[in-house]
């Protein structure tokens, strides 16, 4: 009984393998440009303390500083194109835990909540 879940489970894990591998996506010269995404560090900054200065992310930092043995951290993530991705999470010794996921637009400063409220 033991050799055949075994065994189901490798033909389980092989099959998941195979089907990644098939339906990953291929290099097109569509999807294989590397995007030219400049750090703008102003702006990266500046994006960072637009994203502090929200309410709701205010609030959660006085929590997280008032209750939890983590820190809290608003960081830079990722830069694509002109869209600047800032995450907010809070750093514990064995995790981290994501409070939220903003955008912000380098062009016209909007801010979008990948997780709004």
């Amino acid at each position: 009984m033991k050799r055949a879940l075994i065994i189901s489970g490798i033909i389980l894990l092989v099959a998941l393998g195979l089907f990644f591998i098939e339906h990953a996506q291929a290099p097109t010269e569509e999807n294989n440009q590397t995007e030219t995404s400049t750090l703008d560090e102003d702006f990266a900054i500046a994006a960072i303390q637009r994203i502090k200065a929200l309410p709701e992310v205010q609030t959660w930092m006085a929590e997280i500083d008032a209750k939890s043995k983590g820190r809290a951290v608003v960081t830079l993530d990722n830069v694509s194109k002109n869209i600047y991705t800032i995450h907010v999470y809070e750093d514990l010794p064995e995790r981290i835990v994501t409070f939220n996921w903003y955008d912000v637009d380098n062009d016209t400063g909007e801010v979008i909540s990948a997780m709004p409220f």
